[in-house]
């Protein structure tokens, strides 16, 4: 270590001297300075939920906006939820029309219904409900139109309190400060500090309502997150093991939540990954393989989580050569043997445990067998490059228009 610092010294002289350009960017992690920043409170465990009465106490205001989706309440598990602040003077109002993909039209409502005196916001559901229930959250305190928070760190003041209670593990908007909405075919994000959760309540046991297809798409974006969590330029120590620890528990027990909802075991574990891919992602940021997937998803209806896994390991295979290590230590958290393996064959291993788990969750390996049509490659790629750069930026390997539409054929394609 004394070694590798005295070198670091020395060659920083020479940045200093002159000898290299000012804004050369060493990802070396003895270079990087790095801040970990996740200001949400979080409460954790079978029956978490049961808090929620102590929990919003803690913020004044009696009128309370839920915003959820028509398939959660139907299920019954939000009157389940505010069944105990009723019964404490709380003043509810349940908005439910929210639908997974919301577009800004949705954004609207959600914000002008926020916007008629509620005090405090509750997202229950999968992201979609918990996304617009940040949209709510900031139109309390914002003003402006919806269409004024896209981008980054577009929320000017801090959202009204907003308490998130996932019914489905894997996209992690209950730790984060991102939302996603449609605007003219287009997914967009609003991402800003100002509309972070203030409290999370993550029950794994709501999660036992979720049927297979939901459980696959959803445990597989948290897989996502946590492998593009790794391979983003901003990954540093921290979050590199919080990820490593999401994906020892996907591969652990995605498959059996998937075969048996009611499994809580499997339930918890997948809960606790999305909770720490989550952390991870909200600090580094995605890279390709969202960009990528967010390109088809919308013009041919694939779920989220579906898009993102057909995409992630030809991101992986593109990726290697500027993460080889980063590869191996995946396919060791997969579980994989790779003692005596060169680097090379243990980081290929690693993509083949993902496709392997992909394929038993019946996750689709190719955009052929979505119908895209191949001549539609070209306009894909071009979206990625003028739509979805911001997911280039962070990428290790920087892309060519060339190598993207070759990586997309292969996907249209298929693995051997």
């Amino acid at each position: 270590m004394v070694k590798a610092i005295g070198y670091i010294r020395g060659f920083t002289s020479h940045i200093e001297g002159g000898f290299c350009p000012l804004e050369l960017k060493l990802h070396h992690p003895l270079m990087k300075i790095y801040s970990f920043y996740v200001p949400v409170k979080l409460i954790f465990g079978v029956g978490a939920s049961k808090k929620l009465s102590d929990e919003i106490k803690a913020f004044k205001g009696k009128k309370v906006l839920v915003v959820t989706g028509r398939n959660v309440e139907r299920l019954g598990l939000v009157q389940e939820v505010i069944s105990p602040l009723e019964k404490e003077g709380y003043s509810i109002h349940v908005y439910s029309n929210v639908v997974p993909e919301p577009t800004i039209e949705i954004a609207r409502e959600v914000a002008e219904i926020a916007r008629q005196g509620f005090e405090i916001v509750l997202g229950i559901g999968g992201g979609s409900a918990m996304d617009m229930a940040k949209v709510a959250s900031a139109a309390i305190t914002n003003p402006e139109p919806v269409e004024k928070f896209i981008g980054a760190q577009q929320v000017k003041n801090r959202g009204a309190p907003l308490i998130q209670i996932p019914t489905l593990s894997g996209t992690g908007s209950e730790v984060s400060p991102v939302s996603v909405l449609i605007r003219d075919g287009v997914k967009e994000a609003i991402w800003s500090y100002n509309i972070f959760p203030y409290v999370s309540l993550i029950d794994p046991a709501l999660a036992t309502t979720a049927p297979p297809n939901a459980t696959a798409s959803s445990g597989i974006d948290a897989l996502c997150h946590a492998i593009e969590s790794i391979m983003s330029t901003e990954s540093n120590q921290v979050t590199e093991a919080l990820c490593l620890e999401a994906i020892r528990l996907i591969s652990t027990y995605l498959e059996r939540a998937y075969a048996n909802g009611d499994d809580i075991e499997a339930r918890y574990g997948i809960a606790l990954a999305s909770m720490l891919a989550a952390l991870s992602f909200t600090n580094t940021m995605l890279c390709l393989g969202h960009g990528i997937a967010y390109t088809f998803s919308v013009d041919y209806n694939v779920p989220h989580g579906v898009s993102c896994g057909i995409a992630e390991p030809y991101v992986m295979e593109y990726n290697m050569p500027a993460v080889l290590d980063k590869l191996v230590s995946m396919a060791d958290a997969f579980g994989v043997d790779i003692f005596g393996l060169s680097m090379r064959d243990a980081a290929y291993e690693a993509i083949a445990a993902f496709r392997s788990l992909a394929d038993s969750l019946e996750i689709p390996s190719c955009l052929k067998d979505l119908g895209v049509e191949k001549e539609k490659l070209e306009s894909m790629v071009d979206s990625l490059f003028t739509k979805q750069s911001r997911f280039i930026a962070r990428n290790p390997r920087k892309p060519s228009r060339e190598e993207m539409l070759n990586l997309y054929e292969r996907m249209w394609e298929g693995m051997e």
